[in-house]
């Protein structure tokens, strides 16, 4: 599902947790008390491979009956679905496609990859995983995948994250050119002051336009979105759902150009091991460890 999949304040108010959402023909339900078992109960890898596990062992669970098994972030859940898979002698297939680097974590104070003893038993499992047949793994970024390479010297497939669930709209539907919309921004707060400069130049230069800012409207739905001709998008990470999902509404995206750009992407960089993120999630087998795991 998109980053922004559907925002009408009505979605925004669903409980995700206890309520089953249709999506393009899919059921999807999430575990009650998933996300905060995922991100506080669970510190190391042990545990989410015991977690899964027992979800796995539950004659009543969504594991047993699925047809297929699907992850992404944080791949350590991938690794420890491959190994309950693997020790089961399950052949169901296993799909794992990540954006991110591939040691983050969703918190820098998180305790499952914070050493380099803990890190080089992650990878050896990833290998694992790799090795274990109907298994599938791919990643949305080529800088992740460039990442992995150096890291374990695989290189794996890619796969652009695409918005195959919107459609554009034709010309006559959409609102007048004048109206531009200014798209959510994330973090970080240089992207707030640089909206109030753009506002502000833009009144004075372009009174004609329109800009429209969605950080100020309870929210707008991809309906909405797609009724206008162009967007102003502030990237906050190199590998945005929301860049592929305007990309497939068509709609013409500008963008800061370099070195500004930088100045949104650079505080996020942690996502996928930039300068802004603990040194272990740069580190690597050496390449007799590699050759040795490839054999």
């Amino acid at each position: 599902m998109s980053d922004y999949y559907q925002g009408g304040i009505d979605a925004q108010q669903v409980d995700w947790d206890a309520v089953e959402q249709e999506w393009h023909g899919m059921r999807i339900r999430f575990m009650r008390g998933g996300h905060d078992r995922l991100w506080a109960d669970i510190r190391s890898l042990d545990d989410i491979e015991a977690d899964l596990e027992a979800l796995y062992r539950d004659p009543s669970g969504a594991l047993r009956g699925a047809d297929v098994w699907l992850c992404g972030e944080p791949v350590y859940v991938c690794t420890a679905a491959s190994r309950v898979l693997q020790r089961a002698s399950d052949p169901r297939p296993l799909l794992a496609q990540f954006c991110m680097t591939l040691l983050h974590q969703a918190r820098t104070d998180a305790t499952v990859l914070d050493s380099r003893e803990k890190v080089a038993r992650f990878m050896g499992h990833f290998v694992d995983m790799l090795l274990r047949p109907s298994t599938f793994v791919g990643v949305a970024s080529r800088i992740t995948a460039e990442q992995v390479f150096v890291q374990l010297g695989v290189r794996l497939p890619v796969g652009h994250i695409a918005g195959f669930h919107l459609a554009p709209k034709d010309e006559s539907s959409r609102r007048d050119a004048s109206q531009v919309l200014l798209f959510r921004t994330k973090f970080p707060a240089v992207a707030h002051t640089f909206l109030k400069a753009l506002k502000l130049l833009g009144s004075l230069r372009q009174p004609d336009l329109d800009l429209v800012d969605m950080n100020f409207v309870s929210s707008l739905t991809w309906d909405e979105i797609a009724g206008f001709c162009s967007v102003v998008l502030l990237p906050h990470n190199v590998h945005l759902v929301r860049t592929g999902d305007l990309y497939a509404l068509e709609l013409l995206i500008f963008v800061p150009d370099a070195p500004l750009l930088f100045q949104f992407i650079y505080p996020g960089s942690s996502l996928y091991g930039g300068h802004g993120a603990p040194p272990w999630t740069r580190l690597l087998l050496d390449t007799r460890a590699q050759l040795a795991a490839h054999r």
